[in-house]
């Protein structure tokens, strides 16, 4: 497949390995996520001794969201972090589709993990916090930068085999593993339910954050287990998913085993006043991190218990089907 117009990075830093912006050049593509107009692959690219990547193939024909510009926006600062995904390159298809070609990520993201059913009721406590630190960190990292994510959910924090964790890349995050939930309608940039009523910026971020972590206590968001994701659903959930929905949620988690520190760190993101919302740097200092594990401990605790990301997609029965694009159909 030859290539069209590309907007890859590669040349921008000469230190940075170069990979191809030629579709002809990544074989075995298997399919490791889907959802509205993209799918997500593994591959293996030839030309760099055959390294595992993963790419997300958007189909810019029928999707209004402007996935290149967002890719040209990354490109305005520097991105580097040890918790952030980086692309290594993105380029426009002949047949109008947009690849990024990022690396491979084994377990996947944190969405596809809660939902598997390893983990049916949410992940054990102290994984939360392996997780939620690593989070910061790189939220930590963009705000310091004067950028937001703009897109805080599981289905973009995304765990390697080692137990790192990676927040995809706020350029690219729209659910890079597992299913995007988007309707191709851009009247937001962000997941519609977890739009923040009382406005955006860093501030966001962190209700988001709340958010994400009841999530993973939970085992998934009440809201994220819609069967169809159509535009008057999504509307009516941005009525109902209100602030005084997150406070019932907390007082359900005060009858589980779960830590005073925990649940304080979650009331702090989801206060209903923005500016008393904690910044990512100081919630890096809560005491819910005091004896925080690292990677080895989610490794051997959390990643040994899952199959691996192509074995879950294969199983996973989220009603998405009619959602899939036919040209992408297995």
């Amino acid at each position: 497949m030859a290539t069209s117009s590309s907007s890859s990075s590669h040349h921008d830093n000469p230190q940075k390995v170069q990979f191809p912006i030629d579709s002809a050049a990544y074989k075995n593509l298997e399919k490791i996520g889907f959802g509205g107009k993209a799918v997500v692959y593994k591959a293996i690219c030839v030309s760099r001794n055959s390294a595992i990547v993963a790419i997300k193939s958007v189909d810019l024909n029928q999707s209004t969201a402007d996935f290149e510009g967002k890719l040209r926006g990354t490109k305005t600062f520097s991105l580097s972090h040890p918790n952030i995904l980086s692309y290594h390159c993105a380029f426009t298809t002949a047949d109008r589709r947009l690849w990024v070609v990022m690396p491979f990520m084994a377990f996947g993201s944190l969405q596809s993990i809660i939902s598997s059913s390893a983990f049916p009721e949410g992940l054990p406590e102290p994984c939360i916090a392996v997780v939620l630190k690593e989070t910061l960190n790189a939220m930590s990292y963009l705000h310091g930068q004067g950028h937001v994510h703009g897109d805080i959910k599981p289905e973009n924090i995304l765990v390697d085999s080692d137990g790192s964790v990676k927040l995809a890349d706020f350029g690219v995050s729209a659910s890079f593993y597992g299913a995007d939930h988007s309707t191709g309608t851009n009247y937001t940039s962000a997941t519609p339910y977890r739009v923040a009523p009382n406005g955006g910026g860093c501030k966001a971020d962190i209700l988001a954050f709340g958010r994400t972590a009841i999530d993973l206590a939970d085992g998934g968001s009440p809201m994220s287990r819609l069967s169809l994701f159509l535009e008057s659903e999504i509307l009516k959930v941005k009525k109902r998913y209100q602030f005084s929905d997150c406070e019932n949620i907390i007082k359900d988690f005060k009858t589980k085993k779960y830590s005073v520190a925990f649940l304080d760190l979650m009331g702090s993101c989801l206060d209903q006043d923005p500016t008393k919302r904690p910044a990512a740097e100081t919630l890096l200092k809560h005491s819910f991190f005091h004896n925080c594990r690292g990677k080895d401990f989610l490794a051997e605790t959390m990643l040994r218990r899952l199959e691996s990301v192509e074995e879950r997609l294969k199983k996973r029965n989220w009603g998405l089907g009619d959602l899939l694009d036919p040209n992408e159909s297995d």
